[in-house]
């Protein structure tokens, strides 16, 4: 949709937005524990761990396919987005090291607005090279990652004054996508209802055995498909952003 200078009692072209559709079929993650009748009854609380430990595991599953997964069967991941931008290493980078020049060229590819909900997604082994992460000019420094608290009173530790969120479940250190910048507002997460919980003496019943099971319906995928170029820039930009592999 686009405006125009106008003069007075002059026409305009008119806009024509297009629209892309998006179909996504609710997936289904399920997970089944066994426990003995010896365990429910020596252990009261065995009952309430089994939901608590679902809702962990069935998290971790979630989060792992936001941002791997292939889309099949399972969420469309935002390293398998078409629309991912992956901005290269420094020339002579050591293996597996994140510099400032890195993460600076990552938010220059970022699209230029809402910044504000931008945030670092990072492998938790890279978390000991932020207190380190700075741009370089002759003997000066400027540090680019801030502590917990300090000036700022921030409730995380920060980068570039974008909060940083340390998650086991991207790819390996060194690997391409152990560091992202993403919008998560570009991101569509659909759920049906609430996880179900059910458990049943009859599956092992000749072994003495409870079973128990969750099931949780839900799918995703990023909004957009491809990166976006702004006007007078050749650049391709992206809500989710990618440092490539430093292998």
């Amino acid at each position: 949709v686009q405006m125009y200078w106008a003069s007075e009692a002059t026409a305009v072209a008119a806009s024509k937005p297009a629209f892309r559709e998006m179909k996504l079929d609710l997936e289904k993650m399920m997970g089944v524990c066994y426990c003995t009748d010896e365990m429910l009854q020596d252990a009261t609380f065995l009952t309430g761990f089994m939901g608590n430990a679902f809702t962990l595991a069935g998290d971790r599953l979630l989060t792992e396919a936001v941002i791997s997964g292939d889309g099949t069967g399972k969420p469309t991941g935002l390293l398998n987005s078409g629309a991912i931008v992956t901005v290269d290493k420094e020339t002579d980078q050591e293996a597996g090291t994140l510099l400032g020049a890195n993460v600076v060229k990552m938010v220059a590819r970022a699209m230029p607005r809402n910044r504000d909900r931008l945030v670092w997604l990072m492998h938790p082994d890279l978390e000991e090279q932020l207190p380190t992460l700075a741009i370089h000019s002759g003997e000066a420094a400027k540090f680019l990652w801030t502590p917990e608290g300090g000036l700022g009173n921030f409730d995380m530790q920060r980068v570039l004054n974008k909060p940083v969120l340390l998650e086991d479940c991207c790819p390996a250190q060194g690997s391409k996508g152990d560091v992202m910048l993403v919008d998560p507002f570009q991101y569509i997460l659909l759920t049906k209802g609430t996880a179900k919980q059910d458990w049943s003496i009859h599956v092992e019943f000749l072994t003495d055995q409870n079973c128990f099971r969750m099931v949780f319906r839900c799918n995703g995928g990023p909004k957009v498909n491809k990166p976006l170029t702004i006007k007078n820039s050749t650049k391709a930009r992206s809500p989710f952003v990618a440092l490539a592999a430093r292998a």
